[in-house]
């Protein structure tokens, strides 16, 4: 049986590092109950047995982002390089001879963005997750298992970031219920229309779930971790159609997409947290 990496560390502070979703710009509220990425979600991403879902999670956004500010074909950000930034804004301030090592724990999402706010991100040429020089578009599972996961960004990718610096982030946490998946809708049909991803608690039937019936709960008995996820669509009736990152997972189109659907209910739960929209900076 394959290992299922999570690693979605909650902010417990979101606001702290945020701001309230009903802030971001051409935010037309009640706009539509339905609204999809879908188009943009090109390769998929796989995550192995490590701790990444934060970084997989945000470089999918920044990609969608990078698209939809008229970028046909943007750089794929190098997920490996977010969560080694990510989880060393942890230490930001202190001595650099003071700093542990990394460690493949996890990561919070306002600090994996606020690592991209200050650092970029980086081409995944540049800081693979999978073997030197590969392309996140012969990315797979198998080629994902790196003794380096915990190594510091090579200093090319450090120098070679693509600024963020104008990154902002829209928390919709505090919505609950149907009006969460209006919420998300109303970002995804914004003006400037703006991803969205979701850190939640997961069970052991999340873990091993296939097919395309939507996941309607999660047994707080059978609680395995936190993981991130990135919504695609908002489908009629309120359903979330997400991209997730372990492989044999989900189902919606074939049985090996990573492609599956959360209900209106589960996704309005208090088992759903972190809900944040990405207003990303173009990489023209």
């Amino acid at each position: 049986m394959k290992s299922r990496g999570m690693g979605w560390r909650e902010d417990l502070n979101p606001s702290l590092k945020s701001e309230k979703l009903v802030r971001a710009p051409g935010l037309r509220m009640g706009a539509a109950p339905t609204a999809s990425h879908r188009k943009y979600r090109k390769a998929r991403l796989y995550q192995n047995g490590f701790g990444a879902c934060v970084a997989k999670a945000l470089g999918r956004a920044l990609h969608i982002g990078s698209q939809i500010d008229g970028n046909p074909d943007p750089p794929m950000p190098s997920t490996r390089h977010l969560y080694a930034i990510g989880r060393s804004q942890e230490y930001a301030g202190l001595r650099p001879d003071t700093v542990p090592p990394l460690i493949d724990r996890g990561s919070y999402p306002a600090l994996v963005l606020e690592a991209a706010r200050k650092l970029g991100f980086v081409p995944w040429e540049l800081d693979p997750f999978g073997p030197e020089g590969s392309t996140f578009e012969q990315h797979t599972g198998a080629m994902a298992e790196r003794a380096d996961i915990n190594a510091r960004p090579p200093s090319t990718a450090l120098r070679n970031g693509i600024d963020q610096s104008g990154l902002r982030w829209f928390d919709a946490s505090y919505t609950t219920g149907e009006a969460r998946s209006r919420a998300i809708a109303d970002g995804m049909n914004a003006a400037r229309p703006i991803p969205f991803i979701i850190g939640m608690d997961v069970d052991t039937p999340f873990l091993w779930h296939r097919g395309s019936e939507p996941i309607r709960s999660i047994d707080p008995a059978r609680i395995e971790g936190g993981h991130m996820l990135e919504v695609l669509e908002i489908l009629p009736g309120g359903h979330a159609l997400v991209d997730n990152w372990w492989e044999e997972w989900g189902g919606v189109d074939d049985i090996n997409d990573g492609l599956g659907i959360l209900h209106v209910d589960l996704l309005g739960s208090h088992f759903v947290r972190n809900v944040y929209g990405i207003l990303s900076q173009p990489t023209w």
